[in-house]
């Protein structure tokens, strides 16, 4: 016979096992929820590629082989600065910089589709030449003007003697700086700076009017950027937004223009 304590002990054990059941079942949704979250990627199929495979943006720059959200991740950050600083930036200047995280990572089809955050700066060299009346010059023997090959020099010298005053301006696209330079060195002047060849500072002479003549270089910004950059990659593709942009996200992944393509 069941007593009132034995039926009271029977229900109380009951609801246990049911709340036991529950919070496994909870539990091992949110294991499945996980596992989904970072389920592996099916390999795209050989003949699923796109029609210009193979393509290279950036020169021997390998996909990830384990295609995973870490992987992956790792990839497109390194992918991306190398991206902005080769295509975007000047290859070979080195104050350019790159910054940028990871702000979305989705699962899509083969691989995934990322969302870079970024901001950078490119920087040029800037070459100017000035022209004034010496005060000072190191050699009162100095050359003639007309000794000089380049047409800008020559110019700027004259113009310099004959208005008293500094003249100058920025490099040009007429400007020939090899020819400058080659000009400049072997002319009198003791004003160099050893740490930076670029700058030059040498004297000529202009009828009896002795003037310096000064080429020098000095890096400027260009642009300062902040942009958001939507990427495509799985195995075998990487593809980007159009215009360096992640604000259309209606367009489908994988008709982002291709950068990079290996069978």
């Amino acid at each position: 016979m069941i007593t009132n304590w034995s039926r009271r002990a029977l229900f109380a054990s009951v609801g246990v096992a049911s709340l036991a059941g529950c919070l496994n079942m909870s539990n091992d949704s949110s294991t499945d929820d996980q596992h989904d979250d970072d389920r592996p990627i099916g390999e795209r199929p050989a003949d699923d590629l796109p029609d210009d495979c193979p393509k290279s943006t950036l020169a021997d720059y390998d996909l990830p082989d384990d295609l995973s959200k870490d992987t992956v991740e790792t990839f497109v950050i390194e992918y991306h600065k190398e991206y902005v600083l080769n295509e975007m930036f000047s290859p070979t200047h080195q104050s350019d910089s790159v910054g940028g995280t990871v702000t979305s990572i989705d699962h899509h089809e083969y691989g995934y589709v990322i969302v870079v955050e970024w901001d950078g700066a490119d920087y040029s060299d800037v070459t100017e030449f000035e022209a004034e009346p010496a005060t000072d010059p190191p050699d009162s023997d100095l050359p003639s003007v007309e000794t000089l090959d380049s047409k800008i020099l020559r110019e700027y010298a004259i113009e310099a003697a004959e208005q008293h005053g500094r003249v100058g301006d920025v490099s040009g696209p007429d400007w020939d700086l090899d020819q400058m330079r080659q000009d400049l060195e072997p002319l009198p002047g003791n004003e160099d700076d050893p740490s930076d060849p670029k700058n030059l500072v040498r004297y000529i002479r202009v009828d009896d009017t002795p003037v310096r003549l000064h080429l020098f270089s000095y890096q400027m910004h260009g642009d300062y950027f902040g942009m958001s950059t939507r990427y495509y990659v799985d195995s075998h593709v990487v593809r980007q937004s159009d215009e360096y942009s992640a604000s259309d996200d209606d367009t489908d992944p994988l008709q982002l223009p291709l950068l990079e393509c290996q069978p």
